[in-house]
């Protein structure tokens, strides 16, 4: 690892957990027990301007930091966090490798309809995993989806992008739209996994509900999760794309 990402580990880190740290903390209305906060919203930056090699890292040490500084009201909670961190960052990568994967020769980035095929498989994975715990709503909204599947799969949609260091207008709009919406699905999605997994399990790990209190906080938990990945990722791409002409100039 350069030097120059070794600097951005550590800048970004320390403003992770300061505003990690910060009173910057607003309970949700919903359900108090979640709190909304904006400290995840450097590591997103983090990712966009340097990808896995910074972002990553980032929130891997401040996970650790708040295992000796504030784990919060479980002690193992900072690794929930990470697990919601990394599966947005996931998402997120996941649109930018397709992007990548379909770039033309003139240095643009295509998005074919195979993306939305994707993003409308993990809709459906996550209203499946719905459908396990809210029953009817979750069985409708699979069936919806599936409906969509099937009315845009025989249309080639191709979409191109502007590559990151031109991105203005509508293409960067259409961009940080789709990272946005991947991200949150895949957030979604694992939170509710790993939510329903080991929140049964007694402390340190969980805090040994019955199935039927982890059935009722799961859609708290997913509605928690979906409305913070909405705010956290447009600011995140917001921040990179005014820091990143400073970056360019000092290289």
């Amino acid at each position: 690892m350069d030097s120059k990402s070794i600097a951005a580990i550590i800048v970004f880190t320390a403003l992770t957990l300061v505003l990690n740290l910060s009173p910057i903390k607003i309970p949700a209305p919903y359900a108090p027990f979640l709190i909304y906060q904006v400290w995840e919203i450097p590591i997103v930056a983090a990712f966009v301007l340097y990808g896995l090699k910074v972002g990553v890292p980032v929130a891997i040490i401040n996970t650790l930091a708040l295992l000796i500084i504030f784990p919060g009201a479980l002690p193992t909670g900072p690794f929930y966090n990470l697990a919601a961190v990394l599966s947005m960052l996931f998402g997120i990568y996941i649109v930018q490798r397709v992007a990548s994967a379909f770039r033309s020769p003139n240095n643009e980035y295509v998005i074919e309809a195979t993306t939305y095929l994707f993003l409308i498989m993990l809709s459906v994975i996550a209203a499946f995993v719905q459908s396990i715990l809210w029953l009817l709503p979750g069985i409708v909204f699979s069936l919806l989806l599936l409906m969509v599947i099937g009315e845009n799969w025989s249309k080639r949609t191709v979409i191109t992008l502007p590559n990151h260091s031109s991105l203005s207008g509508r293409s960067e709009a259409l961009l940080v739209t789709t990272c946005t919406v991947v991200g949150t699905l895949t957030r979604v999605v694992a939170m509710i996994v790993v939510n329903g997994f080991f929140l049964p399990f007694p402390p340190p790990i969980g805090f040994a509900f019955p199935r039927e209190a982890v059935i009722a906080i799961i859609p708290f938990v997913g509605l928690f999760n979906a409305t913070l990945a909405l705010y956290t990722i447009p600011i995140g791409y917001s921040i990179a794309r005014v820091v990143r002409p400073g970056l360019k100039s000092t290289r």
